[in-house]
């Protein structure tokens, strides 16, 4: 994760109501800021944990099924005229 990207991320779950933060005065330095999820942050990190299960799922069966989820496989499970519009214009793009 590039530098500069955590805190923003978090001020903005803090914003949404997602997490909840303290202060802790630290000995060594200034106060540590901790960050906890709240109880709607937790419910969003259900629904997000289960949505991303059913999507492993689906994905592992289409695997077993043989098919390839990916762009550059012909057997790929997106729409063809997509997967050729990226080949043409990885084919002009050196033009």
């Amino acid at each position: 994760m590039p530098e500069g990207t955590l805190y923003p991320l978090l001020s903005r779950l803090r914003a949404q109501g997602l997490v909840s933060t303290r202060l802790e005065e630290s000995s060594e330095g200034p106060a540590r800021k901790y960050y906890s999820l709240t109880k709607e942050g937790r419910k969003n990190a259900a629904l997000m944990k289960a949505y991303l299960d059913d999507l492993n799922e689906s994905v592992h069966a289409l695997r077993q099924k043989g098919v390839t989820v990916c762009r550059s496989s012909p057997n790929s499970v997106l729409p063809r005229r997509r997967i050729d519009g990226v080949r043409e214009m990885r084919a002009g793009a050196g033009d």
